[in-house]
């Protein structure tokens, strides 16, 4: 049985209007690719991830679903997306946030522990939302840290590559997928600095 049926299951969810149904159903998606690339919650804030090292586009597409069906239908995808995404048989979600720090990949692996208990200190913490205890970055306690992976590659491999391919028939070691993914990438680059804006992909 998919992660989509076994949501779909849950009365939340079941008692929904057909089109609600077919809108939670897109919203889970959006989550399961979101908790696959780039995590809920976040060590430090930037990127995707708002002041509060939460995700913004999750967090609003849980404003809609508050909208949809309140709190029941939040819990009910909650539940099956940490049932789908963080199970070990899935693979999604369980590899941690990738920092790196410089060009030279300086930087770390930051996953969360799965026997760190979830305990807050009893201190305030300030941001730039203001004062708060329940939002605060997660405790250090939580969250464990691993060197990046040393990776030796020679740049002629590349060019091998495609001499292979074109006269053996050899697989692309770089696809024009992950090509087009780093032009997409340098285009809202070059589109953020024009405009001075974020521009989201």
């Amino acid at each position: 049985m998919s992660l989509i049926d076994i949501l779909f299951g849950e009365e939340a969810i079941r008692n929904l209007p057909a089109e609600r149904k077919q809108e939670v159903k897109e919203i889970i998606n959006k989550l399961m690719v979101i908790g696959k690339q780039d995590d809920f919650l976040s060590v430090v804030p930037g990127g995707p991830f708002d002041h509060q090292c939460h995700h913004r586009q999750a967090k609003d597409i849980g404003r809609r679903l508050n909208a949809i069906g309140g709190l029941d239908l939040m819990m009910a995808v909650r539940m099956g997306i940490a049932r789908g995404v963080f199970s070990n048989e899935s693979g999604l979600g369980t590899g941690g946030t990738l920092m790196v720090e410089d060009w030279s990949c300086k930087g770390k692996i930051v996953k969360l522990r799965e026997d760190g208990e979830m305990a807050w200190e009893d201190d305030i913490v300030y941001t730039e939302a203001g004062p708060t205890r329940t939002m605060a970055p997660r405790p250090k306690h939580t969250t464990e840290e691993a060197p990046l992976p040393e990776v030796r590659a020679d740049w002629t491999e590349y060019y091998q590559n495609i001499v292979d391919v074109l006269d053996r028939g050899a697989e692309l070691i770089v696809k024009p997928e992950q090509v087009l993914q780093v032009m997409r990438v340098y285009d809202a680059a070059m589109r953020s600095a024009e405009t001075n804006q974020v521009v989201k992909l």
